[in-house]
């Protein structure tokens, strides 16, 4: 995803009290998942097949980490991952991403939680430090930011989300990140 934290935060006294969100991400490739987003972004959901991670980590390095793509610091990995059919000069970064990669599609980043004594009647924000490039955030199975107003590479985002985050019920923030 690209973000080096996502902050759960109260205001008042936003400063005083934050609840930082960036452990036990589960992430997959949209063409992965058969059920519709607004199933999957709603608490309870098993997504024991997805890669699970801390972020900030990229699709790629989702992949890496949970072993489906080999190391690709290691001889020639790189260029035998799937979708990969570039030539080797000039330097293949130059070129387009092939029709065949896995990275042209959205993957989706998602992260249940329960806030412990989080008091009633408090306005509540969710801020992203980055994201890469643009997402549709989904809180509880409902579109909360289309990609549209959702999107430039690594720029602050602070979302009011009092009307739509329950206190006393867990929460699920999906994001469904377009390359």
């Amino acid at each position: 995803m690209g973000s080096n934290r996502i902050v759960f935060s109260m205001d008042e006294n936003a400063l005083h009290r934050k609840f930082l969100l960036n452990e036990g991400w589960d992430i997959t490739n949209s063409a992965r998942v058969k059920d519709p987003i607004d199933v999957h972004s709603l608490p309870g959901y098993d997504a024991k097949d997805w890669n699970h991670c801390d972020i900030p980590q990229t699709a790629f390095a989702s992949e890496v980490s949970a072993g489906r793509v080999k190391d690709p610091f290691f001889a020639d990995n790189l260029l035998r991952c799937e979708g990969t059919v570039y030539k080797t000069k000039p330097l293949f970064c130059n070129e387009e991403m092939p029709e065949s990669s896995p990275y042209r599609n959205p993957w989706y980043f998602r992260k249940e939680f329960f806030l412990d004594g989080v008091p009633p009647h408090r306005k509540m924000w969710l801020c992203f430090d980055g994201i890469n490039y643009s997402a549709n955030l989904w809180i509880n199975g409902k579109l909360f930011k289309t990609k549209d107003e959702f999107k430039g590479t690594f720029r602050r985002f602070c979302f009011d989300v009092t009307d739509v985050v329950k206190v006393s019920q867990r929460k699920v923030i999906e994001l469904e990140v377009f390359p």
